[in-house]
């Protein structure tokens, strides 16, 4: 959360700054009015996301987002072929516990369940040390890719917030057909006022 905390910062500083010194009308890139066109952003309602749209092709036109995107894709496979020798051997000793934990319950002697019982607790603690180093690292690799993907979503939106805002400076559409369209709905509104007043039952 710090770090998160720390790169949002530094985004608020450089936007800040930017829009001080950026001119009023800021035309955004040709690729940009393509993937924000009506006939493209008009999927968006359907259940697409913007976000990674934008992402997306700016990432496909910036060699280190791309590279970027690359490395985070070979991840999954990565962990699991660095991954797969240990959690073969865990399963193998935990299957091995389980069962033994089954065989020693199904005793009748109280006396040698409790005691075989005890024996297997003692063993089991013995491989957890054992293995202790192993299971750190996979809580640190779980807590490292949960990481990952918050970073990811906020270089995300830290790059393309001002792709956004770009085409909200320069593709305002003029405000002269609302106007006119006000003005319209108005004179029909006052046309049914007037028949409504001349009405027989208005008096």
């Amino acid at each position: 959360m710090r770090h998160l905390s720390i790169v949002l910062s530094i985004y608020i500083l450089v936007s800040t700054s930017c829009s001080r010194s950026e001119p009023d009308a800021v035309v955004p890139p040709a690729h940009t009015a393509k993937v924000l066109s009506d006939d493209k952003y008009s999927s968006f309602s359907r259940g697409n996301d913007p976000v990674a749209e934008l992402y997306s092709d700016l990432a496909d036109r910036t060699p280190e987002l791309k590279d970027m995107d690359a490395a985070i894709a070979k991840l999954p496979l990565m962990e699991a072929e660095a991954t797969k020798a240990f959690q073969t051997f865990e399963e193998h000793n935990r299957s091995y516990y389980r069962s033994a934990g089954s065989h020693a319950s199904s005793l009748a002697d109280t006396l040698l369940r409790m005691k075989l019982q005890a024996a297997i607790e003692k063993s089991i603690a013995a491989y957890d040390a054992l293995s202790l180093e192993h299971r750190t690292i996979l809580k640190q690799t779980e807590q490292e890719n949960i990481r990952i993907r918050d970073l990811y979503l906020v270089l995300q939106l830290i790059r393309t917030m001002p792709l956004i805002e770009d085409y909200q400076k320069s593709g305002l559409p003029p405000v002269k057909p609302l106007m006119e369209h006000l003005q319209k709905a108005k004179k029909v509104s006052g046309r049914i006022e007037t028949l409504t007043s001349n009405s027989p039952g208005s008096k």
